[in-house]
Parts: structure tokens; sequence; C-alpha cells
């Protein structure tokens, strides 16, 4: 069966291989992960995180295009770096930095591979995925970010090589934690994730779930069904439930993305054409 564990030990040891094989393996650039090692220490300043940035012009660009878009709705025009940090806060600059970094990911494909789809649809998955950790009283709300915005990053490497399973053991190589990697490689099989990922996993499955029903990308789904019937019914509830202290009642949070859905489109169109 797919989602037994010797089958995906079989999986990952066969992708390692392939990667030993492969010339050229994207990379996340080496600012990003400077800026990151400095954003989780609580003594950082603002200063250091502005010139860290601004060591890589096309990234400072990148991040001052995409807080000036509706994705985060400043009251003005932000045209110096360090106020737009000072705007965002160090948190959401991190989701920031890392959304304009990940986006080189989707920009090439083969015949067929329509990039702005699957970035639509990752950007959806991320936002959402944060909302509902947010509301759930979830922590580790960046990590359920950057696991929504790579979710489906395994579809560009299908492209190209061999998918998810490859791109698991690519987010080892780029130091990315387990619960990341284990939201690439588990997203549509709950019952496998460990156990003590599992919340952060569920919780990137239903954002899937949520904006592939609600169009986000991946346009010729069906979505004939009853979403509020699908929505109540799915598998991560149960996980969330037995993983998370707040009420998990999913009327009210599908009441809610629904209720905020247009404008979140309209802000990831923005954002996609920003970065």
């Amino acid at each position: 069966m797919e989602g037994t564990p010797q089958n995906i030990f079989d999986r990952l040891n066969a992708a390692r291989t392939l990667m030993a094989e492969v010339d050229e393996l994207p990379t996340v650039p080496a600012v990003v992960l400077r800026i990151a090692g400095k954003l989780d220490d609580p003594d950082v300043s603002i200063d250091e995180i502005t010139d860290l940035l601004l060591q890589d012009q096309v990234l400072t660009t990148r991040v001052l295009r995409l807080v000036n878009s509706s994705f985060y709705c400043p009251l003005k025009h932000l045209d110096e770096l360090r106020e737009a940090i000072i705007y965002l806060g160090l948190d959401h600059l991190k989701e920031a930095v890392f959304t304009c970094a990940v986006v080189d990911l989707f920009k090439t494909g083969k015949e067929g591979f329509s990039r702005s789809l699957l970035w639509t649809h990752a950007l959806g998955v991320a936002k959402v995925a944060k909302i509902i950790a947010e509301r759930l009283g979830y922590p580790e709300t960046f990590n359920v970010y950057l696991a929504g915005l790579l979710h489906d990053v395994g579809a560009v490497f299908l492209n190209f090589f061999r998918g998810k399973d490859f791109l698991s053991s690519l987010g080892c190589r780029w130091h990315l934690q387990d619960g990341i990697t284990d939201a690439i490689l588990y997203h549509h099989n709950l019952d496998a994730v460990p156990p003590e990922r599992a919340a952060g996993v569920a919780l990137v499955s239903l954002a899937d779930w949520f904006c592939t029903r609600r169009k986000l990308g991946y346009e010729e789904i069906d979505d004939s069904g009853n979403i509020r019937e699908g929505w109540e019914a799915h598998r991560a509830w149960e996980v969330l439930r037995a993983r998370v202290a707040a009420p998990c009642e999913p009327g009210p949070h599908l009441d809610e993305l629904n209720g905020i859905i247009a404008g979140l489109r309209a802000a990831i169109l923005e954002g996609l054409y920003m970065v």
C-alpha cells in the first residue's frame, strides 16, 4: 500500500539516490538562511536584518513589492526597507522573505505546466493554513505558513524529476524542519504522519482541501459536491481535536474563510505578480 511505513521508507531511499544523480538542485539563497537564523534570535535588531537583506538586491526589491501589495495592506506606500520591516514585524518578515525566495521554484516548467496556478494555490494554502492555526491557538504559525507554501512544490519536481519523495528528501538538504517535510509528504495521507507532528500537517491538509474546492489554483477541480459537508467530515478535524487545546468546531472557520475568499484571491493574485 502507498502509505505504509516500509513503502514510504523505500521511496525516500530511492529519492535520496536520485538526488545524488542530479547535477543541479534548486537552493534556498544563503542570505535567506542567514536571515532565518537571525530572526530566531530574540535579541536581533532591525538594523541587523536590514543590512543582511540589503545584501541581496533582487530579494529586497521583491520584499518591498510584496509588502506594498494588498497581500499585507499597508496604509501608505513604503519606500524604505527599514520602514517596511518595522511595519511587517519580524514574524511576518520571515514569511515575506521565504515567499519571495521560494517563488523561483515555480518559474520554469515543461509545456502544459502552469506556474501561476500552482503558485496561486501554494499562497492560498499558506494563508488559509495560518489563519486556521491562529484561530485554534496553534503556536507554530510560521512553520504552518511555510509548509503550506511548499506542500505541493513536488509538482514542480514531478515536472522534471520524481515529485514529492524527491522534494521531501530535498527538504532535508534545505534544513527544513521535520514538520514542513512531513507536510510535503503526508498532506494527503494523515494516517501516516508521526503523531507528534500531526497537527501541523493536518492544518495544511485542511487548507489544501479548502483552497482546491474554492478554486485557488487547480481550476479544473470539480467542486459540485457539498463543501460544508466535506469540510466538517475532513479527517484533519479528528487529528486536531486530539492535538490542539482550543475547541475545533469546523463550521465557524468555514464561514470565516468563505467570507474572506474573494479578498484573499485578489490579494494572492496581486502578490503573485509582485514577486
